[in-house]
Formats: structure tokens, sequence, C-alpha cells
């Protein structure tokens, strides 16, 4: 059995950005299912934003972001056959005047983002 038939998801967390990215990253064709991923997307960040308002904004990574080469939710898309594969990046936003600290959220912050992305991750998978 391949992973493919055992996975329905794949989710790769990272710091920061506030931001729920989905393939491509390494180029900017979208891929055939690009609108089932935009509307799960759209619902992990709605329900992210009921927890505290925080909004994250939502894509394939290579229009919202930039585009990137060998990241592992692109394997897991074209390589293992995951075909809802997505990337989280967690508080804070993007556009932190220090983008080093954006990758130091200080402890008291952590409940906040792990609460926010549990509450993502349960929207998705719904």
């Amino acid at each position: 059995m391949d992973i493919k038939d055992r996975t329905e998801f794949y989710f790769s967390v990272h710091s920061f950005g506030l931001l729920w990215l989905f393939p491509n990253a390494h180029s900017l064709p979208p891929v055939q299912n690009n609108d089932v991923l935009a509307n799960i997307s759209l619902k992990a960040t709605e329900a992210i934003k009921k927890v505290r308002h925080t909004q994250f904004d939502f894509g394939s990574t290579s229009t919202v972001l930039y585009e990137a080469g060998g990241t592992s939710m692109d394997w897991a898309y074209d390589h293992a056959g995951i075909k809802k594969a997505f990337t989280m990046e967690l508080e804070p936003s993007y556009r932190v005047p220090d983008w080093k600290k954006g990758f130091m959220l200080p402890p008291r912050e952590i409940p906040k983002a792990v609460e926010e992305a549990w509450e993502g991750l349960k929207a998705a998978v719904a």
C-alpha cells in the first residue's frame, strides 16, 4: 500500500508569517486541484480567525509568497501523491519590522499560536 493510499492530508508547520499555503511552491502554474485546496484553506483560515480575530492569508506558495524549490509540501503532493498538502506559517505576521524576531516567538505567545493552528487543522480535515 502506497503512502498516498494511507494519507489524506499533509501539513508542514513553520514560523512565521500568518499564511496558509498550498502547492505549487516550486513554480507558478496552479495544481490540478487548486480550487479544492483553496476551499479547504478558506475554511481553515476562517476557523483560525474565530479564535482571536487573527487573519491568515492563503493561496499557493508561489503566488502568495515566492517560488521555492525543495519544499516538503511539494514533495508530498508531487511525489508521495498526497493531494491535500499544506504549509502553515504561524505567528507572527511576516510583516514584522525585524524578520529575525519572527523566528523567536515569546513563550507567552506560543499557546495562542497552537490554539489557532489546532482550530485551522480541525476545520481543514472536517
